[in-house]
């Protein structure tokens, strides 16, 4: 079976890594992975050429090269394959990628509610079918002893780009209706409730029965205005609160706010590095810290890479993580978004007892590189591929 997956431009190439980590696990499965450049000058050529070997289905993230066309017909339908691609972030960032007519679109989205939001933003003819896709972990073979682990650092790790907190954006929208109504939903947020579910509980409550269109217009700006303003506040509030509880914080990506940190004693700032180099630092620290990227029922690769690397996690709560932790005795340190001054006692604990914490991380490392590699997700897209070859 011969696949073809594309790669573009990616913040920190953390995509791009992903790519290549996928097709690595199509090879151990026995299949023939062809990884094309979109940034390579030689893109459609090398295209071509693979076209003309074959080709039983292609695979992206975030719906790059959707586009393709031959005059005005998708080159996905001329070929008669599907086209796969999975969504590292919110569909709503990428509602014009998701426009595009193909017809075997197979859109694999980071949760229920990433599901309900193309449901509720397009024709149920726009996909072939969707799925949930989660992110996953490096794939290693090391493992710390005691010794190593203890001279890790006791220091916080945390990777991601800091942007200035947003106001309330919609207050300033030239509609009543919006304003009254986004405001509503954002305060009626109950905890590990998605926005997509408070908009329906909204609805309801206010007797609202919208045509279709408008219905589209309004559940797609609310989505947008209240998840831009919810990344920011909720990644501010866990540096924060580690670095007012004397927690001395690593802190790698853009930014933003450096006159705010740059105050703050307790974090070290360090320049944007590259997902490789990200993943080498995994391994120099006992804990790492993921706000979740505001997923309440899906998952950040932050949270695989640390737990995968022997380091424990430090990470906002997830539905999807509460599935697959349910049954396990280890687990990472989770936080409610609304109340992280509640998990510092459990950040206390773990540093206070190394010993036992040590043969936790063992444990939750073997857990994930067992069953949350991108190599388990690459068998997980090739189920995908063959359900959509029975119609």
């Amino acid at each position: 079976m011969r696949i073809i997956l594309f790669k573009g431009q990616s913040q920190y190439d953390v995509l791009r890594h992903c790519v290549d980590e996928i097709s690595i696990g199509f090879k151990e499965l026995g299949m023939e992975p062809i990884v094309l450049d979109g940034l390579s000058s030689d893109f459609f050529n090398d295209l071509d050429a693979e076209i003309k070997k074959g080709v039983n289905f292609f695979f992206c993230f975030n719906a790059i090269m959707s586009d393709l066309k031959i005059g005005s017909d998708s080159i996905y339908d001329l070929l008669g394959v599907p086209y796969i691609t999975a969504f590292g972030d919110h569909p709503h960032l990428h509602i014009d990628r998701l426009s595009n007519k193909i017809n075997r679109y197979i859109p694999l989205l980071n949760g229920q509610s990433h599901l309900d939001f193309t449901k509720n933003i397009f024709s149920k003819d726009q996909f072939y079918l969707k799925s949930t896709f989660a992110a996953a972990s490096i794939k290693t073979q090391k493992t710390d002893n005691l010794n190593d682990f203890k001279k890790r650092s006791n220091k916080i790790l945390f990777a991601g780009s800091f942007r200035k907190p947003s106001k309330k954006t919609w207050e300033d929208l030239n509609n009543k209706f919006l304003k009254e109504f986004i405001s509503d939903v954002k305060d009626n947020r109950k905890r590990l409730e998605t926005i997509e579910e408070t908009i329906t509980k909204t609805m309801n409550s206010k007797n609202l029965e919208l045509n279709e269109k408008l219905y589209r217009i309004v559940f797609s700006i609310t989505v947008q205005q209240i998840d831009f303003y919810e990344k920011n506040i909720s990644r501010l509030k866990m540096i924060e609160a580690l670095t007012d509880n004397g927690y001395q914080v690593d802190l790698y990506g853009k930014s933003e706010w450096d006159n705010e940190i740059s105050k703050n004693k307790n974090i070290t700032r360090y320049n944007p590095i590259e997902v490789n180099e990200l993943n080498k630092l995994y391994f120099k620290y006992k804990l790492v810290a993921n706000d979740n990227n505001n997923f309440i029922d899906g998952a950040h690769e932050r949270l695989f890479n640390a737990l995968g690397s022997g380091a424990q996690c430090l990470s906002a709560e997830s539905t999807y993580y509460n599935e697959i932790f349910q049954k396990e005795k280890s687990k990472p340190i989770f936080y409610d978004r609304d109340n992280i001054a509640a998990s510092l006692k459990n950040i206390k604990y773990f540093f206070d007892n190394i010993d036992n914490s040590y043969n936790n991380t063992i444990k939750l490392q073997k857990l994930i590189q067992k069953e949350h590699t991108w190599q388990n997700r690459a068998e997980e897209i090739l189920s995908i591929y063959h359900a959509s070859t029975l119609g």
